[in-house]
């Protein structure tokens, strides 16, 4: 993702057992080009959410996972 700046990463199905990569994004490349999925119904939305919760993102950088990055990207915000 750092060598290519127009590209975004799903978070679906990511679950708990990738935990700290989430966190890792991150910081080497900012929350602006994560993408919250879900991959329902073949995996648990709760499972993702949590997944997402748990690695201690800031409040900031939650909303443009789970909505905003989507949302600048189709031109809604």
């Amino acid at each position: 993702m750092e060598k290519y700046p127009n590209l975004y990463q799903d978070l679906s199905g990511t679950g708990l057992f990738r935990w700290g990569m989430l966190q890792y994004g991150i910081r080497r490349t900012g929350a602006d080009r994560f993408l919250f999925g879900s991959d329902f119904p073949i995996c648990n939305i709760g499972m993702n959410i949590g997944a997402i919760l748990s690695e201690g993102i800031c409040d900031e950088d939650l909303q443009k996972i789970f909505s905003g990055n989507f949302r600048r990207l189709i031109n809604l915000c």
